[in-house]
């Protein structure tokens, strides 16, 4: 008879944490209905790398020259830095930045600049996102041509042909977080 009052107390025991389990995972995915139905209030970039970027600092006495690329992140008065890769026109940054953003009229600047240590940095392109596109609260990862300070593509004085900046790899999630 103990063995099975034993039986039927761990048998209790066992439905009681499945009961437990069940309850908790209810709540979890009511609460993730519940967020997925709020507006998105952060938007998450992953800042992955850039290619074929300009040459700002030029080689003194032998190479090709090189950069010191970093990008800055701006939306309604909330700005962002990367870090800044040394001597890469090619760099990889693979870093993430949170910017508190709910108004889908809003769009984040995303400038590429190359770090001076003496003097202004330089300017090397731009990138302007509007933020509606991202309310599906989706990943979104693309790469974005560079432009110029005025949104447009330079030319070549030369030939008259486009004279591309390089391009930025962002991945881009807008969401809602708690």
């Amino acid at each position: 008879m103990d063995h099975i009052v034993k039986t039927h107390a761990k048998d209790q025991k066992i439905t009681d944490h499945r009961d437990l389990l069940d309850r908790l995972l209810k709540q979890a995915r009511m609460q993730a209905l519940k967020y997925k139905r709020k507006h998105p209030n952060e938007l998450h970039i992953h800042l992955i790398k850039a290619r074929n970027l300009l040459v700002m600092d030029e080689a003194m006495l032998v190479g090709k020259g090189s950069s010191d690329p970093y990008v800055k992140f701006a939306c309604f008065g909330e700005n962002k830095k990367s870090q800044v890769i040394k001597k890469s026109l090619d760099p990889e940054w693979d870093e993430k930045i949170v910017l508190d953003i709910d108004d889908p009229k809003q769009f984040v600047e995303v400038e590429v600049w190359d770090y001076d240590m003496v003097g202004a940095d330089d300017f090397m392109g731009r990138v302007v996102l509007p933020l509606a596109p991202y309310s599906d609260k989706q990943r979104h990862r693309a790469w974005f041509p560079l432009l110029n300070k005025k949104g447009g593509v330079d030319k070549d004085k030369k030939t008259g042909k486009d004279k591309p900046r390089g391009d930025i790899e962002l991945a881009v999630t807008w969401a809602y977080e708690p």
